[in-house]
């Protein structure tokens, strides 16, 4: 299937249940194809890059994912170097990556084996999902300067199902990773390496943060504890603070918010980002803080939309017949927008029939476009946006 997106081309689109991770990315390895395959899932969106069928690099809102959680974790620099380097990353658009490297935290060769190892962190996490939203956009690339990781897919995938099938086995005795091992029988059967990582495991810390201390795939650890436990030397003990503060979080949670609504606005998922904003400003104790903070970045919504999205003169007709318009998923607010939506009237005129802010609106009908689900027809010289609120 392929769906015109403001000058890409959605080339494949659908549903992980009907179509697995590992088909789509064989597809697109043996088509030696280039763009971004990006994958939105329940909890969190993925964006894998490829070039000529190689996965280059990947981009993820999992915190556990993001390279501030590595460079951090991993003791590369502190929370307080990780902000700066964010805030110099907004004003440059330079990648976090070379960053770090530039500013003499991290090594070439180290940045390159970081890279890798958070790739494959996320891609493997990206094996096993079976509930998602896929689609591929052909010729897209990164919008910030990227630190390519070549990977094949095929060796990938074997390796891949391979941890897949030893965290099924797994997992019947361990819960997740913020559990905490303890030592309960001198080791037995392990390597020098392997006994000195089970002589640390003493009831003191999680399986993640024995990981990042040593910077190592979580799984490693996890492979060893299971070994542990079917030795029976070893014991689980409950998360001591499952709401500890990641590596690599802003203590600020509006500055936190800020980063993650505005990669939303750049990727074109603005509902999401409105969606968050509002969620963000009403959780937070300083409400006048909070008005302002959601009133600047309500302001960055509308200027994205203003050059990126459907223009108010232009005129909105469904891409789907009526039989598959019954069946389609969606909210209920995306369901009474796309039903106002007949072929025969502008984005202006639309906006007038609906109820609600005319940016959440604006939003919807981009999120309508961005699925697939809407075309636009004979666009003409584009008024600029404005909120009510704004005159």
């Amino acid at each position: 299937m392929c769906v015109p997106l403001r000058g890409l081309i959605v080339t494949v689109t659908g549903k992980l249940r009907t179509m697995s991770l590992a088909d789509i990315m064989q597809w697109l390895a043996s088509s030696h194809k280039s763009g971004t395959l990006v994958i939105e899932g329940p909890a969190y969106t993925r964006r894998i890059f490829f070039r000529q069928g190689l996965m280059i690099g990947i981009a993820s809102d999992n915190p556990r994912e993001m390279l501030g959680y590595f460079l951090v974790g991993w003791r590369y620099c502190t929370e307080e170097q990780l902000a700066e380097m964010v805030r110099i990353q907004a004003e440059q658009g330079i990648s976090l990556g070379e960053l770090a490297f530039e500013l003499g935290y991290i090594g070439r060769e180290e940045l390159s084996s970081l890279m890798e190892a958070r790739m494959r962190e996320s891609l493997s996490d990206l094996v096993v999902l079976e509930d998602g939203d896929f689609r591929f956009l052909e010729d897209e690339s990164p919008e910030r300067p990227l630190l390519e990781v070549h990977l094949k897919v095929e060796a990938f995938l074997l390796e891949a199902f391979r941890r897949r099938d030893e965290l099924m086995r797994l997992r019947q005795e361990l819960s997740d990773t913020a559990a905490i091992p303890v030592l309960i029988a001198p080791p037995d059967g392990l390597s020098p390496d392997q006994i000195a990582l089970a002589l640390e495991m003493d009831g003191r810390k999680s399986i993640e943060t024995i990981a990042l201390e040593h910077r190592m795939a979580p799984f490693d650890v996890l492979k060893l504890v299971g070994h542990c436990l079917q030795q029976r030397i070893m014991q689980i003990l409950p998360p001591d603070d499952p709401n500890s503060r990641l590596p690599g979080y802003s203590e600020n949670p509006l500055e936190l918010a800020s980063g993650k609504i505005r990669d939303l606005i750049g990727r074109g998922r603005t509902l999401s980002a409105l969606k968050m904003i509002s969620e963000t400003r009403d959780r937070h104790p300083d409400r006048s803080a909070a008005l302002l903070w959601a009133d600047h970045l309500s302001r960055e919504l509308e200027s994205w939309l203003n050059e990126n999205s459907v223009g108010e003169s232009d005129i909105l007709e469904p891409a789907l017949k009526v039989d598959d318009l019954v069946n389609l998923e969606c909210a209920p607010e995306e369901g009474f927008v796309l039903s106002r939506i007949t072929g025969f009237y502008t984005l202006s005129q639309i906006l007038q029939q609906l109820p609600g802010s005319e940016l959440s609106n604006r939003s919807i009908v981009h999120n309508l476009s961005r699925r697939g689900l809407i075309k636009v027809r004979k666009a003409t010289a584009v008024r600029r946006f404005r909120s009510p609120d704004r005159g």
